[in-house]
């Protein structure tokens, strides 16, 4: 689709793109911009970003594994291949702001075309697809080369619903060779939107202003002020009305005697500016307060935040007056009036129109009114998720950090609670970036710390504990140095680091005796609770070591303390502290005795751990300990040949972690479907699930479950007679226990 800047490309194109939608299928857009020529792939990167599922208002850390599971869709993807994607996507370790990093060298760009190509071809085997390229005379090379690819993709004969829209200016130099190449293809349609004709102007006049003709005099004004640009014909139309020098009289639109010249901008927005400026101050002043407020507004909100303080029937007027310009519309009418710019661009130029200053306090007015409208859900913790956006959006805006800050950490918590993972994550990373507080930001990192541990994401751990642990020091709080210290031996059990445990442990005990000592009121149960779960970590590493009657002991021993009452009590329902509750701890305890007693051969002392622990899990809603229970559950009953019941418990563990976000219960309940498998000697099948197993656990640096999965693997092939296979399995398994040897001896 070629035309001039304001010809109607855009027009055109959402037409297009609502036609689409109304018939139920999906669609992605991306626009091009004159600071993208040098940037490799920019202009795909909203729509791989999209299609990914990356959400980029999460942390850095949270979009890699969001890619991560994106490209599981995907065979045979290496770890070149997931940096290059990585990169272009913005996502990578070591990419820069711009996103160039090593994709200069042909073959890296050969691989990131051929994985773009494989993501957008997995859209297609779900429905018809509409992918839209804005003003493409600004793409860069790969981007053109991505779009001519993608007509090379498809096979004879195979189906291949994709409609893919590009739209440009007219090309001052030579046209690019993969646009040639599109031009070239017989699949493809080329349309040129040109200038209007006298005819065609004419016609857009009637339909305007709703006329059966237009006499010379106004046909030729109009003609030769707008030279034929539908934009600005509509705008000059508009003008001439609203000063009365468009004079319809019988259905015949003329000129007015007295017309003189009016200025039209030659920009979009600048249109738009003249038509505010236009208003009389009181309704332009209602249109700035409302852009404040979003694209929708009600009425009652308006009212309250407006600076002028209108009665109804002035802000009602203003309003009418507004519709009737065709600038809002009026979205709903009961049970209050909420209105709706009836334009994207509207919206944004009434909204830049404002002051800085002005902007912050109106926002601020926005904040205000939706705590005093939801200050009793906010209080009770049952606020809607909707609800802390707004607040928190419309805080960000008004530059109050503080406030900003602790709704925030209230929406982690909640979503925390419902066990929504990634939002969490991502409330706590705005929450992060906000304060600079140091109670804050070492609870905000607790709280993000106790999450990944629950389900099992190691990606972070390390840094933030570190950090946490220099905060504790700096606040000299021997309570927050033992949270600290307590969750490290976690992150190191879970990493492989087994012997580091044991030799810390003394010490984390130490420092949580210390906190005890000094602790009072909830303090001393928290510290009380730290201390069983240092036994409880302590005992995992003696199992890992294969000292089972040590690890079983100590496991009892935590047990014991977490069903102590001094360790129970209420707690703030505001409180990372919350997580660390006496039931949940003693589930932990009795999944960690269910295994040692499968390690003992005890199968029946095995499956009573477990059902303890998954009625603790359900008490509780943890579904992270439900998952885990429901697994060990499963590895028993597969000991006792009932394959049955461990498909059963196997199959709901991997639903209740896919329905949380829980990727390492995921990978655990897939190990167990991949050995239920294998004991039904369909090999292929228990590779497949083993191998999407061990693509998990290793984005989640679950160094253990990652040896232990490929052991598994190893154990597979060499079933099959596969030993050469079974050996490279058993070497790579070496290599990740070899890593941690390492990292023992550096730590």
């Amino acid at each position: 689709l070629e035309g001039e800047s304001g010809i109607g490309k855009s027009y055109v194109l959402q037409e297009l793109a609502a036609k689409w939608m109304e018939r139920g299928y999906r669609g992605y857009s991306s626009e091009c911009s004159s600071g993208g020529l040098g940037v490799p792939l920019l202009a795909w990167r909203p729509i791989l970003t999209d299609i990914c599922g990356i959400d980029e208002g999460a942390s850095l850390s949270i979009q890699r594994a969001q890619l991560d599971q994106a490209l599981q869709a995907l065979p045979h993807i290496d770890a070149a291949a997931r940096q290059v994607i990585a990169r272009a996507l913005g996502v990578a370790d070591d990419s820069g702001s711009d996103g160039m990093g090593g994709l200069s060298e042909p073959d890296d760009q050969a691989r990131l075309i051929d994985l773009a190509l494989d993501l957008i071809c997995v859209q297609l085997t779900v429905a018809p697809l509409l992918i839209v390229l804005e003003d493409i005379h600004w793409a860069d090379d790969l981007s053109l080369l991505l779009a001519a690819r993608l007509l090379q993709t498809p096979a004879q004969g195979q189906p291949f619903p994709l409609c893919l829209t590009l739209s440009h200016r007219p090309l001052d130099g030579a046209v690019p060779d993969p646009l040639l190449a599109l031009r070239a293809d017989p699949r493809t349609t080329r349309v040129t939107l040109g200038r209007l004709t006298s005819e065609q102007s004419v016609a857009l006049i009637r339909a305007l202003l709703d006329v059966t003709d237009v006499q010379p005099d106004l046909r030729q004004y109009v003609e030769r002020q707008t030279e034929g640009q539908p934009l600005f014909i509509k705008e000059y139309l508009r003008v001439l009305q609203q000063q009365n020098l468009a004079l319809i009289e019988d259905g015949v639109a003329r000129l007015a005697p007295n017309a003189m010249t009016v200025q039209v901008s030659s920009s979009a927005q600048g249109v738009i500016q003249a038509r505010v400026d236009r208003l009389d101050e009181p309704t332009r002043l209602t249109l700035k307060a409302s852009a404040v407020i979003g694209r929708s507004f009600p009425f009652r909100l308006l009212k309250m935040i407006h600076p002028a303080r209108p009665s109804d029937q002035d802000l009602l007027t203003q309003l009418a007056t507004l519709i009737h310009l065709k600038i809002i519309d009026l979205e709903l009418e009961d049970p209050e009036p909420v209105y709706r710019f009836k334009y994207g661009i509207t919206h944004e130029v009434a909204y830049t129109s404002l002051l800085f200053g002005q902007r912050r306090q109106l926002h601020a007015a926005v904040a205000r009114w939706y705590e005093s409208a939801y200050a009793a859900d906010i209080a009770a913790g049952r606020a809607a998720m909707a609800v802390y956006d707004v607040l928190i959006s419309h805080l960000r805006r008004a530059e109050e950090w503080q406030r900003q800050t602790r709704y925030c950490r209230a929406a982690a918590e909640q979503a925390a609670q419902q066990f929504s993972n990634p939002a969490a994550l991502r409330y706590i990373e705005q929450a992060l970036v906000a304060t600079s507080d140091s109670v804050e930001r070492y609870e905000l990192l607790l709280l993000r710390v106790m999450i990944n541990d629950r389900v099992g994401n190691q990606v972070s751990q390390a840094e933030d504990i570190r950090t946490m642990a220099q905060l504790a020091g700096q606040l000299e709080d021997p309570l927050r140095q033992a949270y600290a210290s307590y969750y490290l031996l976690c992150h190191l059990l879970d990493i492989g680091m087994h012997l580091t445990v044991l030799s810390q442990s003394d010490q984390t005990d130490q420092m949580i005796q210390q906190a005890l000592h000094q602790a009072t009121g909830d303090a001393r149960r928290q510290a009380r609770l730290l201390r069983a779960g240092q036994l409880d970590t302590r005992g995992g590493a003696c199992a890992a070591a294969g000292d089972l009657e040590q690890a079983r002991a100590l496991h009892r021993r935590a047990l014991v303390m977490c069903l102590d009452e001094r360790a129970a009590g209420e707690v703030s329902p505001y409180s990372a502290h919350r997580w660390l509750d006496s039931r949940t701890m003693a589930g932990k305890c009795l999944s960690h005795l269910g295994h040692v007693s499968i390690g003992r051969g005890h199968l029946d002392e095995a499956l009573s751990c477990f059902r303890q622990a998954l009625d603790l899990a359900r008490t509780t809603n943890n579904w992270s300990g439900e998952t885990r229970a429901r697994a060990g559950l499963c590895q028993v009953y597969l000991a006792q040949h009932n394959t049955k019941a461990a498909i059963a418990e196997a199959n709901s563990a991997l639903a209740t972690s896919q329905a949380v976000g829980d990727r390492t219960g995921q990978a655990i309940a897939l190990q167990q479907l991949a050995a239920i498998s294998a004991a039904q000697d369909d090999y292929d099948e228990a590779q497949r699930r083993a191998l999407h197993a061990l693509t998990i656990s290793a984005n989640m640096r679950a160094r253990v479950l990652e040896a232990q999965i490929l052991h598994d693997i190893a154990r597979f092939s060499a079933a099959q007679g596969l030993d050469e296979d079974a050996e490279a399995a058993r070497q790579e398994a070496e290599r990740v226990r070899e890593q941690w040897r390492e990292a023992e001896v550096s730590g």
